[in-house]
């Protein structure tokens, strides 16, 4: 009995000895000096002095609620007045204008040169201003087109748009804008397969309800096709995307110009080739055209968030009566910058 149990204390004590030998080992191979925190790959974004890691808080903008980012991972915002919904375009450098020969039906000098464009950050309405949306805002719908609701408000002059950016402190978008939200970072003369995201002649023989085909890059929906919109700029003449106020920084057209203002994308009433990314057109300002529509944007230039003036990007002329009564209160065709009052 005695030596059954030295047998059993004999044989627990060498379990215990092997136990904590094991445990020990396994803790000296495991641990490893701490990490100098100094130390970060170059180009990690990160510097080395910086002891707090980035905010992952989406960007408070007044007027504006955030939503969500979109499956092509931008952030989108809603407004709060008219339940519109945003994506926030990060801005940068892209490439403006057509290059020769780009178009095989029409010879247009005033799609070029391309160009380097500088822009700063801005949200862009997610798709065209729908005739329930203007009706929200303006009372009643003046489309040609309207048995769905669903569909972009036609028929509206580029007065009117200034008429609803003015109630809604919203703006256009700048021609360079445009052009940017509508590449979505493609360089060729649509963002995509036209088929699968445009309405147009070929398809259709009127507006169609908004986000009926894929979304490009941005995750903006109709920018080729449906209607055309409107954009904030006097059309330029031929030689001004060789000059350097077309380069930017946010590049404004704001001379008047009996071209009339621009119109960006194509629409249901047009050939593919009228929807490419740089075809624009100049149109009078009071036209209202049945294939004629828009698409708010809102700057974020830090100026205008702080409540003051955004800086003026246009190339100022002399005020003329007629370029009164196009843009009502300013030959940039602007609203003042939208306080964050």
């Amino acid at each position: 009995m005695q030596k059954s149990l030295k047998t059993r204390l004999s044989r627990a004590l060498a379990f215990v000895l092997a136990a904590l030998s094991g445990g020990f080992f396994t803790l000296s191979c495991a641990w490893s000096p701490p990490e100098d925190s100094t130390k970060r790959e170059v180009g990690s974004g990160t510097s080395p002095s910086s002891s707090t890691a980035p905010s992952l808080q989406p960007e408070q903008i007044p007027g504006f609620s955030y939503v969500a980012k979109n499956p092509q991972g931008y952030e989108t915002y809603r407004h709060d007045q008219t339940r519109i919904v945003f994506v926030k375009l990060p801005g940068g450098k892209f490439k403006m204008g057509s290059p020769p020969g780009e178009s095989r039906i029409r010879n247009l000098k005033d799609e070029g040169p391309v160009h380097e464009v500088t822009l700063s950050p801005f949200l862009i309405a997610e798709c065209e201003v729908s005739q329930a949306e203007w009706k929200h805002v303006m009372g009643t719908t003046p489309s040609y087109f309207k048995r769905n609701e669903r569909c972009p408000v036609d028929s509206v002059s580029w007065n009117d748009c200034l008429s609803f950016c003015q109630k809604t402190k919203l703006d256009l978008p700048t021609e360079a804008q445009w052009e940017y939200a509508c590449r979505a970072g493609t360089t060729g003369p649509y963002a995509g397969e036209l088929e699968r995201m445009a309405w147009y002649e070929a398809n259709c023989s009127g507006t169609q309800p908004v986000r009926a085909k894929e979304p490009n890059g941005f995750g903006l929906y109709d920018m080729h096709g449906n209607v055309s919109e409107w954009c904030k700029d006097f059309f330029a003449p031929i030689g001004f995307y060789a000059t350097k106020e077309a380069g930017g920084p946010d590049p404004l057209y704001g001379l008047h110009s009996s071209l009339g203002r621009v119109l960006r994308g194509g629409s249901y009433l047009v050939d593919a080739d009228a929807c490419r990314s740089a075809y624009r057109i100049g149109i009078t300002a009071d036209d209202h055209g049945a294939n004629y529509g828009f698409r708010p944007a809102e700057s974020l230039r830090q100026e205008a968030l702080q409540g003051g003036k955004a800086p003026v990007t246009c190339k100022a002329g002399p005020r003329t009566e007629e370029a009164e009564e196009d843009s009502g209160d300013s030959q940039c065709a602007g609203r003042p910058a939208r306080s964050s009052e």
